[in-house]
């Protein structure tokens, strides 16, 4: 097995990101390097990028998610905080959409929360899932209603209390975010 310096495997990530870069975009026609077409003058547009692993073996790619659940803090006895975090990553492996190491979840309680002109009586739950962009409608609706079945089996119904599920997917702009493994 080859041991790289942290200063190769700098190198390596740089060339890699470069690499990426130019296959992110896709055009039947002649090529540029960069923006639109040489030969429409139509905008390149975006393909999913593939997984690359450095030779340490991590994946390269600036993967997703972000998965941060709220909830209303009324609904401290309906679930486990930690079971709910392992159930959502379960789902989200189960997906086939992300790997393992790169699902970075936490969960947020609101103490002071408001659903129309009270807290009495309601309580929510707001699962937000922040994936990079690329993914199509589809795909991000399948994510959406599986997770909101894994959050549902998360919490007991609170009795005399409406509570409200929530789940959104957002993308995040793959060509502003940036991410490094130390």
């Amino acid at each position: 097995m080859t041991v790289l310096t942290p200063a190769a495997l700098f190198v390596f990530d740089c060339l890699t990101s470069i690499a990426l870069a130019f296959a992110a975009f896709e055009c039947a026609r002649p090529r540029r390097a960069w923006g639109d077409c040489s030969a429409c003058g139509q905008a390149r547009t975006l393909k999913a990028k593939q997984s690359v692993y450095r030779p340490d073996g991590r994946s390269f790619q600036t993967a997703m998610p972000q998965v941060r659940l709220e909830y209303s803090s009324n609904l401290d006895s309906q679930f486990n905080p930690e079971q709910t975090l392992l159930r959502l990553n379960e789902a989200l492996i189960d997906s086939g959409l992300f790997n393992e190491v790169d699902i970075k979840s936490r969960i947020i309680r609101c103490e002071r929360f408001l659903i129309g002109r009270s807290a009495e009586d309601h309580a929510f739950v707001h699962l937000q899932i922040i994936i990079l962009s690329g993914r199509d409608t589809a795909t991000k609706a399948g994510l959406s209603a599986r997770m909101l079945i894994a959050l549902r089996d998360c919490f007991e119904p609170l009795a005399g209390v409406q509570t409200q599920l929530g789940v959104q997917i957002l993308d995040n702009e793959r060509e502003t975010y940036s991410k490094e493994f130390v």
